[in-house]
C-alpha cells in the first residue's frame, strides 16, 4: 500500500513538473504503471495544444522561435593565422511551394550573439520560394576581452574577416547546387552581421541584393557614440591604453584600426547593387548617424539603395515585446524585407 502510494505522489509530481519544466519528467514514474500511462497521454495533450497556440502566434506577428533547416553542412575555413577554423555550420533552407529548376539563394552570415537566430528569417525566404542559408560560428563574438582593447580590436576583425570568409565558402559550395540559380544572388545581415553582409557584397560582384537590418557603417562613430555598455567598456579601457591628445585623434586612431572591415571605408564597391536599410532612429547600439552616413555613402557611390527609419525604442525587437503594436510593425517591416528579395535580380 505505502509503495502505491509513493508511487502516486511520483506520478503527480512529474505531472506538475511537466508544466513548468519539459516533457523529461516522464522519467519519475514507473513507465509500466497505469499513471504513467495517462501521464503520456496527458503531456502528449498539451504538447499538442502548445504547438498549436505557438503556430498561431508566429503566424500572426511573423516570427518564429525554432524552425528546422533541411539541411545542416559542416563548414572549415582558414583562420587569418593560416590555422584551421573550428566548424562552422550552415543551416539550408530549401524554396517551398515554387515549383521546378533553380531558384534564387539569399545568404545570411554569422551573428555576434548565440541568443538570438536568423532561421525564423531563412524559414520565411523558403516559404516565398527562394532558398536561403545561415552560416552559424562556433564561438560569439562577445567571449573577447574588452578591457585589453588593443587585443579586442584585433579579435573583433579577425571575428569579422572569419565570418566573411566562412559565409563566402557556403555561398560557393550552395552555387553547386542544382536548387541554387547563380544568377540570383542576395545577402541579408542584421547588426554585425549587416556589416558581414556588406563586406561580402563588396568582395563578391555576383551577390547584388543587400538587406541590412539595424545595421550600417562607421565604426569608429559606433563605438564613440553608442550608449551599450559594451561599446562603453571598451572606449573607457582604450583611453586608458592611449593616451589620445583629442576627440579628432581618438576617430582617426579607431578609423585606421577598423577600416579593413569598415564597410563605409569600402563603399564604392556597392556601385550598382540593390540594397535596402531599416534602421531606428531610437537604437542606442547602432546610432541613426551610423546609419545616416553609410546610406550617404551607398548613394553617393551608385547604389539603388531603398533607405527607411523606424521608431524602435531598442536595438533588438524582442526586448520589447510587451509593446506589442510597436512590436509588431517592426516584425512587419523586418518580413517586408523578404519580399524585397522576391524581385531578386
Amino acid at each position: 500500500m505505502r509503495s502505491k502510494n509513493r508511487s502516486g505522489i511520483r506520478a503527480k509530481a512529474a505531472i506538475f513538473l511537466l508544466f513548468i519544466f519539459s516533457p523529461i519528467a516522464v522519467s519519475f514514474v514507473n513507465p509500466l504503471s497505469s499513471e504513467a500511462q495517462d501521464f503520456a497521454a496527458t503531456a502528449n495533450q498539451v504538447q499538442v495544444q502548445t504547438r498549436e497556440w505557438a503556430n498561431k502566434g508566429r503566424a500572426a506577428i511573423g516570427l518564429c522561435l525554432a524552425y528546422c533547416p533541411d539541411k545542416i553542412l559542416p563548414l572549415k575555413i582558414q583562420t587569418t593565422s593560416g590555422q584551421p577554423a573550428d566548424e562552422y555550420s550552415v543551416h539550408y533552407f530549401k524554396a517551398r511551394n515554387s515549383g521546378n529548376g533553380p531558384k534564387p539563394l539569399v545568404l545570411v552570415p554569422p551573428l555576434p550573439d548565440f541568443g538570438f537566430s536568423m532561421d525564423w528569417y531563412c524559414s520565411g525566404v523558403s516559404k516565398r520560394g527562394m532558398n536561403c542559408a545561415y552560416v552559424k560560428a562556433p564561438v560569439a563574438l562577445w567571449n573577447l576581452s574588452l578591457l585589453r582593447p588593443i587585443h579586442a580590436i584585433r579579435s573583433f576583425k579577425n571575428y569579422i574577416l572569419e565570418n566573411v570568409a566562412a559565409s563566402e565558402n557556403a555561398l560557393n559550395a550552395l552555387l553547386s547546387n542544382p536548387d541554387v540559380d547563380s544568377s540570383r544572388l542576395g545577402v541579408m545581415g542584421v547588426c554585425l552581421s549587416g556589416f558581414e553582409a556588406s563586406l561580402i557584397a563588396q568582395e563578391d560582384p555576383r551577390v547584388k541584393n543587400v538587406v541590412l537590418l539595424i545595421s550600417g557603417g562607421n565604426f569608429p562613430l559606433i563605438a564613440m557614440k553608442s550608449r551599450g555598455g559594451k561599446f562603453k567598456t571598451f572606449l573607457s579601457a582604450l583611453k586608458r591604453r592611449v593616451k589620445f591628445t583629442s576627440q579628432a585623434d581618438m576617430k582617426r586612431f579607431l578609423e585606421e584600426k577598423f577600416r579593413s572591415v569598415d564597410p563605409i571605408s569600402h563603399a564604392d564597391r556597392m556601385a550598382g547593387r540593390r540594397v535596402l536599410m531599416i534602421n531606428s532612429n531610437e537604437d542606442p547600439i547602432i546610432p541613426i548617424a551610423a546609419a545616416n552616413d553609410y546610406a550617404a555613402a551607398l548613394n553617393k557611390a551608385g547604389a539603388r539603395i531603398t533607405y527607411k527609419t523606424l521608431s524602435i525604442p531598442g536595438h533588438n525587437p524582442l526586448r520589447y515585446l510587451w509593446d506589442f503594436p510597436r512590436f509588431f510593425k517592426t516584425m512587419k517591416e523586418f518580413n517586408s524585407s523578404i519580399d524585397f528579395f522576391k524581385t531578386i535580380q
